[in-house]
């Protein structure tokens, strides 16, 4: 009896410990998005209008609605979890990739 009461024991400070984890990953993940957006922001504006326009142009479609809805801020909402979080980031990646290709 008292083994199956130390187990259960154990398994909800498991829980407990987990949760706090994946909310505090969640939370340095929407701080990390955040500001790579911010420096993303800040180097497409770093272009003249006509480069800009170029840039935006060479993406493709779903890299373009993701920056110009998420990077250039006209949305607000932040993914809510890290899988959401980890996609979009990847898509900052690409972003990224392609600005390094189209500024060299």
């Amino acid at each position: 009896m008292q083994g199956i009461i130390i187990i259960i024991i154990i398994a909800i400070i498991v829980l407990i410990v987990s949760r706090k984890n994946y909310k505090n990953r969640t939370k340095n993940l929407s701080l990390n998005f955040s500001e790579y957006n911010k420096l993303i922001r800040d180097k497409f504006y770093s272009l003249s209008e006509d480069d800009q326009t170029k840039f935006l142009n060479s993406l493709e479609k779903d890299l373009y609605l993701f920056f110009d809805n998420v990077v250039l801020g006209k949305s607000k909402k932040l993914p809510q979890n890290t899988w959401s979080l980890q996609q979009q980031m990847l898509k900052q990646q690409e972003i990224m990739k392609i600005f390094k290709l189209f500024v060299s």
